[in-house]
């Protein structure tokens, strides 16, 4: 048996909770990081990401219709064909951001978790820098999960407005969620089939290529959806190497976590997605699954940044992120960050909201 003597002693800092010194084990938790809606909707993409001079986001609509030509006599001259006129669209971009100060205190006399060596300004800052950052990752997941279940943007609650881009971009309401019943006695194969062909079909009229369709579920569809495609792959030959009713589900890592999915005879990659980002709120309902494909060289998502308005960036490309350091000799390091962007849906089209039914 080894025995760990472990000696802690623990003293109030001024400030700022309870001081370490001596050398002391480390037990140390991260943070979660779901990445997975960021990188399917496309939003790492830079064909993605437009930079504007203003803090307006703007944005040309133009949709090609169709036209069949009329019956004439010989005499006529035939139906007139009308002109496709494009239309622009402008949305307000927000702004987020984040601060941070290191003081003298918050390393004087401390040591390095987990060694014996005294902290340093840097050391306080890094860790302060790498954690701004994951934040920022962070609201941009927090950004596709808004966009993809409301059709609208996320202003973290800044002034910035909010926009229905469903409403926005068709000019109407989107209707209910679409009832799968997946606890009915249907052919569940063919109901998902059928969705999946109407996105084809829009895809196609949007000039797009599809790489594959994506459905994310939340956990108890994806449970109910799971058990369906166990039972009606028993008599049909396996789509690939893994038996779904006799193996454990198939999962996929995405930035260290790990997704339950399953390819089906729909043509569609179900993908469970349990994240919470703070506070142990779900992004995607238990009972609802949202449906869209994978495009190629494009995204569903279109992200628009507006430059800081300093006298330094006045009325320059925006950029992704900016931030400001200052030093002060009582106050230490004063840190901020800013991001100036909107996530907007240009197809909202081109997601299908379901739920299970159960």
């Amino acid at each position: 048996m080894i025995e760990h003597d472990i000696n802690k002693q623990l003293l109030r800092a001024q400030a700022n909770g309870f001081q370490l010194e001596d050398q002391s084990e480390l037990v140390q938790f991260g943070n979660v990081q779901p990445k997975l809606l960021t990188v399917l909707m496309g939003a790492l993409s830079q064909v993605n990401n437009l930079s504007f001079r203003t803090d307006t986001f703007q944005y040309d609509l133009n949709k090609v219709t169709n036209q069949l030509p009329t019956g004439k006599s010989y005499s006529e001259r035939g139906g007139d064909l009308g002109k496709d006129k494009p239309k622009t669209l402008r949305y307000e971009i927000g702004s987020k951001g984040l601060r941070f100060n290191v003081s003298p205190e918050d390393y004087i006399g401390r040591r390095k978790a987990g060694t014996s060596e005294l902290l340093t300004s840097e050391d306080v800052v890094a860790g302060q820098n790498v954690k701004a950052a994951v934040a920022f990752e962070l609201e941009t997941e927090l950004e596709m999960g808004t966009l993809l279940t409301t059709d609208s943007n996320r202003t973290a609650g800044g002034p910035a407005l909010v926009y229905n881009f469903y409403t926005e971009i068709t000019g109407g309401a989107r209707a209910a969620k679409i009832n799968m019943n997946l606890a009915g006695a249907i052919d569940h194969i063919s109901s998902a089939r059928k969705q999946r062909q109407a996105l084809e079909a829009k895809v196609a009229e949007a000039g797009l290529t599809s790489v594959g369709f994506v459905m994310v579920c939340g956990s108890n569809y994806f449970d109910a959806r799971y058990e369906i495609e166990k039972q009606e792959t028993l008599a049909r030959d396996l789509r690939s190497t893994v038996d779904l009713a006799s193996q454990a589900v198939p999962t996929i890592d995405a930035n260290g976590l790990r997704y339950d999915n399953f390819s089906s005879h729909d043509g569609i990659n179900y993908i469970q997605y349990g994240s919470s980002i703070i506070g142990g709120t779900k992004i995607i309902g238990i009972e609802d699954a949202y449906l869209f494909p994978v495009i190629s060289g494009d995204g569903l998502v279109k992200r628009g940044f507006s430059p800081a308005k300093t006298a330094t960036y006045a009325n320059t490309e925006g950029q992704s992120m900016y931030s400001w350091m200052y030093e002060d000799e009582f106050e230490g390091v004063t840190a901020f960050y800013e991001s100036n962007s909107l996530s907007m849906l240009p197809r909202p089209e081109l997601i299908a909201h379901l739920t299970s039914g159960v």
